[in-house]
């Protein structure tokens, strides 16, 4: 049976939810034992988990908090998924759907998120490049959107970023 790519994207995305919900999860419930376990030899990871178990200790006492920041996630991510497909793809005169388009998005953020290089440089638009792939968009066109889309990130945030310094 042929299963459609964007089905199958779809589920992917959902086993992605679904294993960050365990990952945290485990934070939560076994956070000491992974402390114990990987703090001789990881420090800054045993003091990540301390951190992350601490602030969602806190995050839960506050169902005001919570229910903000997820109420705020909803327009931050539907920002994030617009960018792609109404700024950079229409800069390389792409059309793309909006599942290429939000798989795009996230996968990039994560991809940013990993501290391999400074600002993600190079893994964000090898990940844009590597997830249009799957979409059927040629390299040189998904590689293209990449640069344009890390560049309106970045100024974006350098204008953002300015004027709330300014602010402050």
């Amino acid at each position: 049976v042929d299963v459609p790519r964007s089905r199958y994207l779809a589920g992917a995305a959902f086993a992605i939810v679904i294993a960050l919900i365990i990952g945290l999860g485990a934070v939560v419930f076994a956070g000491e034992g992974l402390v114990d376990r990987f703090g001789n030899r990881a420090p800054r990871l045993a003091e990540g988990i301390n951190n992350l178990r601490d602030m969602l200790r806190l995050l839960s006492r506050n169902p005001f908090a919570l229910a903000l920041s997820g109420i705020l996630s909803i327009p931050v991510w539907c920002l994030e998924a617009s960018k792609h497909n109404n700024f950079s793809a229409r800069a390389v005169n792409l059309n793309l759907t909006i599942v290429a388009t939000v798989t795009t998005a996230v996968g990039a953020f994560v991809a940013q998120a990993i501290p391999i290089t400074p600002a993600g440089i190079g893994t964000y638009e090898a990940t844009i490049t590597a997830i249009l792939s799957l979409f059927n968009v040629q390299t040189p066109l998904a590689t293209s959107l990449g640069l344009i889309d890390h560049f309106v990130r970045v100024a974006l945030i350098y204008v953002f970023g300015a004027i709330t310094t300014i602010h402050i």
